[in-house]
């Protein structure tokens, strides 16, 4: 079946403003077409359908917030507060952001040290055997410089 590219543009603008649409992949459940032939014609991409889908979103958006605003609900308050706060306020709120710096930001230093006065013999000379692994694997990672 042959579409008309108008014809389908008009369609999904009807069906954006009609149900409130707020994404694209939406608008082809309420079309007369498959979404292959809703993308081959490059409506996804038409202007005046993502003018429309942002109107929506924008509404949505604004009425959400009035609602959190005027909840006694902590989280609605805190999802809020989290979209109106700067960065400095929300890495105070976030409990999974976790920054580990030095003195004026700089890398931390870790050095590990091992006491080998509480080691055994069969102890030291592992870690004897270790050590020197380690130490002939630098010498083959700059061999060839």
């Amino acid at each position: 079946m042959a579409y008309n590219t108008k014809e389908l543009k008009k369609a999904a603008l009807i069906a954006v403003k009609k149900y409130n649409l707020i994404f694209v992949q939406e608008i082809v459940a309420y079309m007369n077409c498959s979404s292959a032939t809703f993308y081959n014609h490059g409506l996804h991409e038409d202007d005046e359908i993502m003018e429309e889908i942002t109107k929506n979103r924008v509404v949505e958006k604004v009425g959400l917030r009035t609602k959190w605003r005027e909840s006694d609900n902590p989280t609605a308050q805190s999802m809020l507060y989290k979209l109106c706060a700067n960065e400095d306020e929300l890495r105070r709120l976030s409990v999974t952001k976790n920054e580990v710096s030095g003195e004026n930001g700089k890398p931390i230093e870790v050095k590990n040290t091992v006491n080998l006065d509480n080691l055994s013999l069969d102890e030291l000379r592992e870690l004897e055997r270790i050590a020197k692994l380690a130490g002939d694997s630098d010498k083959d990672s700059t061999s060839g410089l």
